[in-house]
């Protein structure tokens, strides 16, 4: 079922759609151009499991996986889009898209992770979006640098490893939330939060 169609660079069409599982093979070949690995998530067999697709001009090029993390909390278990279609917007409307979608089906919460050192992206996605950072995982090392002249200094560098994000669906539609959003395929284009 195609959720949204929208113009992208150089006149091309995107299109989202919720696929079920007859779309895995596809999926899988996106994962594996995008992340290098094959396991997409642990098992799919989960509780309002949602996977969305996005194609440029019917070609497939990134995708999202969620579903179900307890009674208010939607969980978006992964995504991604690949390299040479990056920077388009189209990893931010998948976002929007399966917000909405959560929210339609009475969600009030919509969760992801993401490793910030891998996929910085999404860590700057989620803070520009308004999203909450509600856990961070770290790592301690050490570093050399030079510190004045002739002289070296070990400095303690803390890594971000990992962020957890969460955001507030709104309680009526995103559409009247938001109202000066424009509207395309009956979805407004950003949620409002």
């Amino acid at each position: 079922m195609e959720l949204y169609r929208a113009p992208v660079q150089n006149g091309a069409v995107l299109t989202i759609e919720e696929v079920g599982l007859e779309q895995l093979d596809v999926i899988r070949e996106l994962n594996r151009a995008i992340f290098d690995e094959e396991r997409i998530i642990n098992t799919f067999d989960r509780d309002d499991l949602m996977i969305l697709l996005a194609r440029v001009n019917g070609v497939p090029v990134g995708f999202k996986i969620g579903y179900r993390e307890n009674s208010r909390t939607f969980y978006s278990a992964k995504g991604g889009v690949l390299p040479e279609y990056r920077r388009q917007g189209i990893a931010r409307q998948l976002l929007y898209v399966m917000m909405e979608r959560a929210r339609q089906k009475g969600y009030r919460r919509f969760a992801y992770d993401t490793f910030p050192n891998r996929h910085p992206g999404m860590a700057v996605l989620g803070l520009n979006e308004g999203f909450r950072v509600t856990r961070a995982t770290t790592t301690r090392s050490t570093a050399t640098i030079a510190c004045g002249w002739r002289r070296i200094c070990s400095v303690g560098v803390l890594n971000v490893t990992g962020v957890s994000f969460t955001a507030a669906l709104p309680h009526g539609s995103v559409r009247s939330a938001c109202p000066t959003w424009p509207e395309v395929s009956g979805l407004v284009k950003s949620p409002c939060f």
